[in-house]
């Protein structure tokens, strides 16, 4: 096989290259691979044998008009139409081998946050920074399986409203309790910075909530802001989804639907913050995407 580091083709010959090959890496080891133009009855016949969307869609044709609307409006709660929130769901559940369709939640769709503590851990803590800019990844439009890092900026303005729908499975542990969703806004005023609380006080019974808290005004100059999970006191579980950290009219959670919470980038995407960080993980605490049946 020959290796080269860097070819010239006319421009005559240009159009005809790119449309047999395909860049296959743009940072590392940068190499070109075959595009395939052509896929022949056997393999469009295995390749649509893969797909759950087929399986998916008769399922949905199968509902009854108001069941079709129930998801309708659980899909609202996170952004999604009603279709797409039943494909979301129902992919899941089809891997799983879990019973389907199945009755839609309006406080979760999908993969949802789980932090989990267990003994001798009494805390954890989750941090997801925000500052003035910083990057994302981005799907590619048009292109399959391609993804890029992306400047964000984002000018803070308030008011900020955080939500997020959640599930508290805890035992209490120890003389003082709390669990809290909530941000830190930082401000500036006379030269001194400051920290302004936005909290939400998760509810302990074990079922589902949705909860919002807004804060409008700060002392001094807004900076920028932290989003924070903090559970002292307790062991057990909890279960979230459908994070909000809206202001200046945008959303800015990142992965608010929580499809993976722990995901973490390197190589050619080592520009792009964590979802979340643990600032406090003590042995026996632990967080990530998960989906249990009859949560």
């Amino acid at each position: 096989m020959a290796f080269t580091s860097y070819i010239h083709i006319g421009g005559v010959n240009e159009e005809q290259f790119f449309s047999a090959v395909d860049n296959h890496s743009r940072y590392l080891y940068s190499k070109i691979k075959r595009k395939t133009v052509f896929y022949s009855a056997k393999k469009k016949k295995s390749v649509s044998a893969r797909s759950l969307l087929p399986q998916i869609s008769a399922l949905w044709n199968s509902l009854t008009y108001p069941q079709q609307i129930l998801w309708t409006f659980a899909g609202s709660q996170c952004g999604l139409n009603g279709f797409r929130a039943f494909v979301s769901e129902t992919s899941i559940r089809l891997k799983l081998g879990l019973s389907v369709p199945n009755t839609p939640s309006n406080y979760h769709n999908g993969w949802y946050g789980h932090i989990k503590i267990q003994s001798p851990a009494i805390q954890i803590q989750l941090a997801q920074y925000h500052p003035n800019s910083y990057y994302i990844n981005k799907k590619v439009p048009g292109v399959k399986g391609l993804y890029a890092p992306v400047l964000i900026t984002e000018p803070m303005a308030l008011p900020l409203k955080i939500g997020i729908s959640y599930r508290c499975d805890l035992t209490p542990v120890g003389a003082s309790q709390y669990a809290k969703f909530y941000a830190v806004v930082r401000s500036s005023y006379q030269g001194v910075d400051r920290e302004n609380i936005c909290e939400i006080n998760m509810t302990i019974d074990g079922t589902w909530h949705q909860d919002f808290s807004t804060i409008y005004t700060t002392l001094g100059h807004v900076i920028g802001y932290t989003l924070y999970f903090h559970i002292y006191g307790y062991r057990g579980d909890v279960y979230f989804d459908n994070l909000i950290c809206q202001h200046s009219g945008v959303n800015w959670a990142r992965d608010k639907n929580c499809s993976d919470i722990r995901a973490t980038f390197s190589n050619q995407y080592y520009q792009i913050p964590n979802h979340w960080v643990a600032t406090v993980l003590p042995d026996g605490a632990e967080y990530d995407s998960d989906y249990i049946d009859g949560i």
